[in-house]
């Protein structure tokens, strides 16, 4: 696994404009109220979900989540590291 730790912040700018996941995305959360992201990086999907849904995004780059934290809504996003085991 690469080391997020000096390319987190460029990140977006390298990935560019994510917002055509959400095309994929979208037709699954009909009902849904929360919306969980596994490795959601920098947050960029969640962000633009934030507006209609609960996000709740999850990464192992803390780097990545505090760019994360930083785009979303304090009052309905939560970005959270983990130690999950690594193969």
């Amino acid at each position: 696994m690469a080391s997020y730790e000096a390319f987190a912040r460029f990140y977006d700018a390298v990935q560019g404009d994510r917002a055509e996941a959400l095309l994929f995305v979208r037709p699954h959360l009909a009902g849904a109220k929360t919306v969980l992201e596994r490795a959601c990086g920098a947050g960029s999907i969640l962000a633009e979900l934030q507006s209609g849904y609960e996000v709740v995004g999850v990464d192992l780059s803390p780097q990545m989540l505090e760019i994360a934290g930083s785009s979303a809504s304090s009052s309905t996003s939560t970005a959270t590291s983990t130690g999950w085991p690594r193969r």
